[in-house]
């Protein structure tokens, strides 16, 4: 899994939810080889609202879960 398309996987879902999203910054994708899986942390505007939230993906790319931050 690479940056690109874990970004191009969250924008994706934000957008299901947020009709108004705008995409404010990213932090660098992390491995945790324990767990087998990807995290990264997403910053994001919604209706003048500043969020953050941490997806986390299995080694296939799938989307496991996320928190809001």
């Amino acid at each position: 899994m690479d940056m690109d398309e874990a970004v191009l996987k969250i924008t994706d879902d934000l957008k299901k939810r947020y009709s108004d999203l705008k995409i404010l910054g990213v932090d660098s994708l992390k491995h945790d080889d324990t767990l087998k899986e990807y995290s990264i942390i997403v910053k994001y505007k919604v209706r003048n609202e500043d969020r953050a939230t941490v997806y986390y993906f299995d080694e296939a790319g799938n989307i496991l879960r996320h928190f809001n931050l």
